[in-house]
């Protein structure tokens, strides 16, 4: 069986258990965006998660194509699935960063 891509897990950071208002001490405000940015931005880097936001992480595909007995067959991308709950935590951070 031969295969097109891998499917190797969790290559992605995901610091869930992190309590993220202990790294940045300010919420996202119309006056104080380049404090909140610099907070954001080192978080960021400490957690391995900056290429979400500088475009250095590519979204994987959701699915894999691999061949089977002579057939192609689709099958769900692990990767993508750890890319993918990254994606969401860091989406929460921001929201929950931002003022009302």
């Amino acid at each position: 069986m031969s295969t097109f891509a891998t499917n190797s897990g969790a290559k992605y950071p995901n610091p869930s258990t992190m309590n993220v208002a202990n790294f940045v001490s300010i919420k996202l405000s119309h006056k104080n965006f380049l404090l909140w940015k610099t907070q954001i931005l080192g978080l960021k880097e400490r957690q391995d998660l900056l290429g979400f936001i500088d475009g250095t992480i590519f979204t994987p595909y959701s699915t894999i194509e691999s061949f089977e007995n002579g057939e192609t067959v689709r099958q769900p991308n692990l990767d993508y699935s750890a890319w993918k709950k990254s994606d969401c935590l860091l989406r929460g951070w921001l929201t929950g960063l931002s003022q009302k």
